[in-house]
């Protein structure tokens, strides 16, 4: 039920005229969310999973481009979208490359796309998914302990794409909980080590928060 960087780029290319550059082999990373990001000390404040956009306004040096895409790679986010224009023309093979090498997405944006227009068109699309994962919840967790209506949630799960006959399993995980910080980036962690598990299988799969 996750969306990913390929689900949201495949919706918008025809729109924004955006440009896959580079990192084809990332464009199953999740997205969580969406950010702006101009400067490489901002990018520590990053949770992961975030699809950034930087039109280089601090682009200052020739090797800032790689630096900052190192940076964005180490502290998960989900791939980068570069604004083309007056403070960055182009996108140097040394920087392909690098995506290339570890899995990053890399996107080129035209000037005269409007970023405020994309992020938040993928906003958008990221808060109505949200809003179907915790429907989505709601109904596994009435199913699994036999609450509420059952008929309306294995409906529910109907419409989610689920078949009623095919064969589920329930896998329960605890996290241990400690200071609130750094119990939600365990949660987080968590999440990105189970999506990428899942990623190599054909089977669908959904995470679910049940604490509530």
């Amino acid at each position: 039920m996750s969306l990913t960087v390929g689900n949201l780029y495949h919706n918008a290319i025809s729109s924004f005229n955006l440009s896959l550059l580079a990192g084809q082999d990332g464009l199953e990373h999740t997205v969580e969310w969406v950010h702006m990001v101009e400067s490489i000390e901002v990018s520590e404040f990053l949770r992961g999973n975030e699809m950034v956009f930087t039109a280089g306004y601090l682009n200052d040096r020739p090797d800032w481009l790689l630096d900052f895409v190192k940076t964005l790679y180490k502290a998960n986010a989900a791939a980068l979208f570069v604004n083309i224009g007056p403070y960055i023309k182009g996108v140097d093979d040394d920087v392909i490359k690098y995506c290339n090498e570890v899995g990053f997405p890399l996107f080129s944006v035209p000037w005269q796309s409007r970023l405020v227009d994309i992020t938040r068109y993928f906003s958008r699309r990221i808060i109505h998914n949200e809003k179907v994962e915790r429907n989505v919840a709601m109904s596994m967790k009435n199913l699994i302990f036999k609450t509420g209506d059952r008929q309306e949630s294995i409906k529910a799960m109907q419409r989610f794409g689920y078949v009623t006959d095919s064969k589920f399993s329930y896998v329960n995980i605890t996290v241990e909980s400690v200071d609130n910080d750094r119990h939600q980036e365990n949660i987080r962690a968590m999440k990105r080590l189970f999506r990428a598990t899942c990623r190599t299988k054909e089977n669908q799969y959904h995470l679910a928060d049940l604490r509530e």
